[in-house]
């Protein structure tokens, strides 16, 4: 099976991940997890990743000035590996791993995934429908065919914008006589044009956190009618406080977006890319991953 208009690519998490490997491979992880300038120095080195790709070996070359002997047996390696060694005629070698393979400057314009996890979450799918590590052959191919019957039927419910789904669930079939059927869920239940109007909440995850609180202030899964009923006016005293502290004017907790913030920031610093030196572009990309 072939895919012609597939695009390989490499993870930049693995890339994270190798660099760790290879920070304590040479006798520096000490000195990363103590020393932040270090750490963030080290980090721009496969901030490289996110530079457009003709810009790459000059970047490469402003950053190795910018760095002490210490880093010498990262920059061989990430040389050797991502970009290629100066041979004695003044050419570059081949690196194992090609500047397009790895770069992730395009995809994160593009907003394209920059790691592979959609494709390991599949293969723990396959795993988990096989039940174990090592299946015979046989259950490896029957297990495997009902799994890609599963997937073939996804990328034709894709293809088709499932359309029939969502139709029948939230809109209503038209009927034979062209008037429209009662959707399961009526229109103005699941729209929130007013709601995000109107900067009111688009989900329940409010509501969602309270059963988690209660679940917690129960300390059990079951609790008795009377433990739970004694928990219950406890929590309640609780949320009444709370509800007090907002008539007061005191505001709620403020959202955490962690990671939407996160890819935020490195898609504006990409956006700029033409704007900052070579240097301050990777020290802003680097602030903003880790490779723990």
């Amino acid at each position: 099976m072939s895919f012609p208009e597939s695009s390989i690519f490499c993870c930049f998490f693995h890339l994270r991940q190798n660099l760790r490997k290879h920070v304590s491979q040479s006798n520096l992880l000490n000195l990363y997890n103590n020393d932040p300038d270090f750490a963030l120095k080290c980090k721009m080195i496969i901030a490289l990743a996110f530079v457009p790709e003709n810009d790459v070996i000059n970047a490469l070359n402003i950053l190795e000035n910018e760095l002490d002997d210490r880093f010498e047996p990262l920059i061989s390696w990430f040389v050797s590996t991502y970009i290629g060694r100066i041979r004695g005629n003044g050419t570059r070698a081949n690196p194992i791993f090609p500047i397009p393979l790895w770069n992730v400057h395009t995809r994160t314009i593009l907003n394209i995934h920059r790691t592979n996890n959609y494709s390991e979450a599949c293969n723990r799918k396959i795993k988990r429908a096989l039940g174990m590590s090592h299946p015979s052959l046989w259950l490896f191919l029957h297990s495997l065919k009902k799994f890609l019957a599963l997937y073939d039927t996804d990328i034709e419910l894709q293809v088709a914008g499932r359309e029939t789904w969502f139709v029948s669930t939230y809109i209503g079939r038209i009927r034979g006589n062209g008037t429209r059927a009662n959707p399961i869920f009526p229109i103005p239940l699941w729209n929130v044009h007013t709601r995000t109007i109107l900067n009111i909440h688009r989900t329940n995850n409010y509501s969602e956190a309270c059963n988690r609180k209660i679940k917690r202030a129960l300390g059990m899964s079951h609790p008795s009618l009377w433990l739970f009923l004694h928990s219950l006016k406890k929590f309640l005293a609780l949320i009444d406080t709370d509800i007090e502290l907002q008539v007061a004017g005191r505001e709620p907790p403020r959202k955490r977006a962690k990671y939407m913030e996160c890819d935020d920031r490195i898609l504006r610093i990409c956006n700029n890319y033409d704007f900052d030196t070579i240097l301050d572009f990777l020290r802003g990309i680097s602030h903003n991953f880790n490779i723990d």
